[in-house]
């Protein structure tokens, strides 16, 4: 089962009645074993292990299923490499069709289903009995997951078989890609849940095979909802070959081998196409799907550098000797680092933040010298440790692109080391909005106005922070009253009485992505008697499912410390830097000096003609002043009140702007999350998720000889930051990985 307590039979579509597999369960099944060959890292790149694996599949375990009766095949589940070379090699119809006749010598095309882990379970008890009669070898060893675990994440090839393989499908190959295919669909809990996946089924069955019906020769790109249960259904090799023929008119390859994303690539020109054929064949809908996109590479050298992350991890609290432990962001340590026009963000995308291209990328400038940049760096010090922090928050005017990253280190850590934990701003590529969701307090989502930070620790996902900001009350000027005159017979008029304004409150809530169960959690802000003074937050670091990792944590924004447990410091140290950064993101600025209009929602590029007066300040005395608290400076806040730099203002200069008065800035009223409602509630429209739901900024810089300076976003739904993405790799936006089905009837 997934997220929810059923199937969720009420969101199935008439489409899905043209195919017998469940594939909303199937994807659900799916992913519980692409979890549990995540747990063996070897299957992915240890050429040793997926050569035998290779053999044992091909010498054993079909020759065994073979010489069964069909009805007895059924639901028997072979060792874990088995069962995963297995997987591979279904997910090419066609050569798993051509490789079992040359390995059994007949017709035969044996089937497959996804099993619930209890059946799972005891699918492998009967399995087991026949395996170990059929082979009593050494290297027919059933139980092997304690040799996968302790092989390396990769090695090559140190013997050679006497009997060479009759598979021509380069089955290792694909096992490879299949790390990536699982970071997309297996690590954010919508993937689990039955609203969500049964719309992603119709998109299949109705468009996708539907497009492919209509326009055989071409090369189709599907989203990862579509790829998640393209999958789902190849893993039912029979149904597949017959339902594909009768659908799409052809039994359907599959070719996850496409994966270039670069401009003018074959996937990203395919990609494009895909989008316009699918808005003019299915009356306007888009292809394009919120939470279901790209979500960026995980590489080999990410994967290989774990474990020495996970000792950075572990060294800092080795040296801590409090149980509970006090650590004090110093304002006095918060550096400004001038980045000034330092690098554009390669065709508006940053590559991975945990492969560190962030910073290579702003290291490395550029000719026209374009980007803004702030960039600030912090240290949470304890008695016996400290936490190094660094956040940059970016934007190129050219492309009104934006991205937001927060870096963790130990405080003996140079910088230039990968980060033990980083945080960057994610969108509707990766989240999908409440209305797609049957239990929305189960996944993380977005919703208008919402800006979402994507925590990591130790190089895996760790949780997603969603904040808004609520409870704003602009102030009210009084109306002086009216005396009466007795002689003119006039009666006087009641004066009404000012309010002062309310400056609102961060409101947040924390999914985390590692607990076996999903369940999204508020993090209660304290209550003030002064409402200007940012609260302080509460957490029970236990629901992040970090091993070893537990008890109370607190985040005192106004007094920049946090309290948590010594083994808690890192995660602790993160989640507060997050809560910064959506802090100073999400607070309303003000147009002018004398604050008499919030806006939250303005769009860059608006003109001052000369820097702002010098008692400027975009937050008045009677909301929360960001220069006063060392935690928000830290996190892009504003340093000083004359001091330009700083994130979410929402006016520009550059030489090539027009004059207007100073401080004539217009919200735009279409700042918004470009959906309709009903849009929002299909997720059908989601405004250009493929590449260009980036209007939304957030970061500020000075650039040329006039200030360019960003609004926070209007609507969270704007921003697809790009982070966590192939270098490069614009244009195709959050498009399948998995490739297309092909082109002409041979398949791709």
């Amino acid at each position: 089962m997934g997220c929810g307590a059923s199937a969720g039979d009420e969101f199935r579509y008439d489409s899905e009645r043209n195919v017998r597999v469940d594939l909303a369960g199937g994807v659900i099944n799916m992913i519980f074993f692409l979890d549990t060959v995540d747990q063996h890292p070897c299957l992915y790149l240890n050429k040793n292990i997926l050569k035998a694996a290779i053999q044992r599949y091909e010498q054993i375990w079909l020759p065994l299923l073979a010489s069964l009766p069909e009805k007895q095949q059924s639901g028997l589940v072979p060792p874990l490499d088995v069962e995963w070379v297995w997987h591979c090699h279904m997910l090419a119809p066609k050569a798993y069709e051509a490789d079992l006749r040359k390995v059994l010598g007949t017709g035969m095309l044996i089937d497959h289903r996804l099993l619930t882990p209890s059946q799972r379970t005891a699918g492998r008890s009967k399995a087991k009995a026949l395996w170990e009669k059929q082979d009593k070898q050494a290297s027919a060893i059933f139980d092997i997951e304690p040799q996968l675990q302790a092989a390396p994440l990769r090695e090559e090839i140190a013997w050679e078989s006497p009997t060479p393989s009759r598979l021509e499908y380069d089955i290792a190959d694909a096992a490879a890609r299949q790390m990536s295919f699982h970071y997309q669909v297996a690590v954010m809990p919508h993937y689990r849940d039955y609203k969500f996946l049964h719309k992603a089924a119709d998109r299949y069955i109705a468009n996708f095979l539907e497009l492919k019906k209509r326009f055989p020769a071409k090369f189709w790109v599907p989203t990862y909802d579509i790829d998640a249960c393209w999958h789902a259904h190849m893993l039912h090799p029979k149904d597949y070959a017959a339902e594909t023929e009768k659908l799409a008119g052809q039994v359907l390859n599959h070719d996850d081998s496409v994966n270039d994303r670069t401009e003018g690539s074959k996937l990203t020109s395919c990609w494009e196409e895909t989008v316009e054929t699918w808005r003019r064949a299915f009356a306007g809908a888009e292809a394009a799907r919120a939470g279901g996109m790209f979500r960026g590479n995980v590489t080999a050298e990410e994967r290989a550098v774990r474990d020495q992350v996970q000792k950075s991890a572990k060294q800092v609290v080795d040296g801590v000797t409090e149980v509970n432990i006090v650590a004090n962001m110093d304002m006095m340590r918060v550096q400004d680092v001038q980045q000034a026009g330092s690098a554009v963000l390669g065709g508006g995308r940053i590559a991975c933040v945990h492969e560190h291209a962030l910073r290579r990328a702003l290291e490395a400038g550029s000719e026209d010298g374009r980007a803004a940049v702030v960039e600030r760096r912090g240290t949470f010090n304890t008695r016996t440790a400290a936490v190094q922090t660094r956040v940059v928050h970016a934007f190129d005017p050219s492309g009104d692109r934006s991205a937001t990253a927060v870096e963790v280190w130990s405080g003996i850590q140079p910088f230039g080391e990968p980060p033990i934990a980083t945080a960057h701003r994610i969108g509707l590529d990766q989240l999908p909005t409440r209305g797609d969701l049957q239990y929305a307090n189960r996944c993380a989502y977005l919703g208008k106005g919402e800006v979402a930070l994507l925590l990591r620790f130790a190089g895996e996902d760790l949780a997603v922070l969603v904040g808004a900001w609520q409870g704003l009350q602009m102030p009210l000027k009084g109306t002086p009253g009216i005396p009466g005159d007795k002689d003119q017979k006039r009666r006087g008029i009641k004066g009404k009485a000012g309010k002062p304004g309310q400056p609102g409150s961060l409101s947040m809530r924390l999914a985390p992505l590692k607990t076996a169960k999903c369940q999204a959690v508020a993090l209660q802000p304290s209550r003030n008697a002064d409402s200007r003074i940012p609260p302080s937050y509460a957490l029970d670091m236990a629901v992040l499912g970090l091993p070893g990792v537990g008890g109370p944590a607190s985040v005192n924004v106004s007094t920049s410390t946090v309290r948590c447990s010594r083994t808690a410091l890192v995660p602790t140290a993160l989640i507060a830097m997050g809560i910064g950064v959506l802090h100073v993101l999400l607070q309303p600025r003000f147009k002018a000096s004398n604050a008499s209009e919030a806006s939250s929602s303005t769009r860059p590029g608006f003109s001052l003609v000369a820097p702002p007066p010098a008692n400027f300040t975009l937050y008045p005395v009677w909301t929360t002043e960001q220069r006063k608290y060392a935690l928000l400076v830290a996190a892009g806040g504003e340093a000083t009140q004359t001091v330009i730099q700083v994130v979410g203002v929402p006016v520009a200069r550059t030489p090539q702007d027009a004059s207007p008065a100073v401080g004539s800035v217009a919200e735009d009223p279409n700042a918004s999350d470009g959906l309709t409602e009903e849009k929002r509630n299909t997720g059908k429209g989601t405004q250009e998720l493929g590449g260009a739901a980036l209007a939304g900024v957030g970061a500020l810089g000075l650039f040329s000889v006039g200030y360019l300076m960003m609004s926070s976003p209007g609507g969270a739904t704007n921003i697809a930051d790009d982070q966590h993405r192939d270098a490069g790799g614009g244009g195709c936006g959050g498009c399948g990985g998995c490739g297309g089905c092909g082109g002409g009837r041979g398949g791709g």
